[in-house]
């Protein structure tokens, strides 16, 4: 699980700082090892197709003569017919299909960086004009509203589409609040359920179902009370 303040928000850094931490990124730390397989293996294939030369040597009584002689001999072979061609193709083409693979793999993850970050800084941006300007327009004109109709000026109506106008601006700031830590953490396919039963938690108290309101003053100030 992840535990986190999710009131919590900090402006994105830069996105070229962020990226430079993609090449050590494990999907892309791991084709460093394969390539040096492909690589070592494509050496190794070039290595048998070179003729393998070898010296010798020997001592050796010369019967007629009566002397002794050292013979050195020199063997190479002449790479007519097979110098492994087909073994080095096969590792060239392994070693190349190696290095396209992870071509593919950094644009994927560059891909999906690139998508992260817009919907971070999107969501950043949503947040603090919620924050700053949305809500507490809201709240001025919910606190108008309920003093109104204490006062028997405005009907029941004006004060509910005033508290409902509030209710839904401060669940999208916590829907958005949450499409920026989740972008954040590069997560996707997400779903939020309660740490118990359903309709126990968080989903029973939350800001855009919780009423102050009911149909009759008596129950809204024990509503207010409670």
């Amino acid at each position: 699980s992840v535990r986190g303040e999710t009131l919590a928000v900090e402006a994105p850094r830069e996105a070229t700082a962020l990226r430079e931490k993609i090449a050590r990124n494990p999907d892309i730390l791991r084709w460093e090892t394969e390539l040096r397989q492909r690589r070592a293996q494509l050496a190794l294939e070039r290595a048998k197709g070179k003729p393998n030369v070898s010296i010798g040597g020997g001592y050796k009584r010369l019967e007629e003569d009566s002397d002794n002689a050292f013979i050195v001999g020199i063997s190479i072979p002449l790479p007519l017919s097979d110098r492994n061609q087909g073994g080095t193709m096969e590792a060239t083409e392994r070693l190349a299909r190696a290095t396209e693979e992870r071509r593919l793999v950094e644009l994927q993850i560059d891909q999906s960086f690139v998508k992260a970050f817009s919907e971070m800084t999107t969501a950043y941006g949503q947040i603090e004009q919620i924050r700053s300007q949305i809500l507490p327009s809201s709240q001025t004109v919910f606190d108008a509203a309920r003093i109104g109709y204490e006062q028997g000026k405005f009907p029941y109506l004006t004060l509910l589409d005033a508290q409902q106008t509030l209710f839904k601006n401060r669940r999208n700031y916590l829907e958005t609040l949450q499409a920026y830590h989740l972008a954040k953490m590069g997560c996707s396919d997400i779903v939020l359920v309660d740490k118990g039963e359903l309709t126990s938690g968080t989903t029973f108290h939350s800001v855009g179902l919780v009423s102050q309101f009911r149909t009759s003053p008596a129950l809204m100030r024990m509503m207010n009370y409670s």
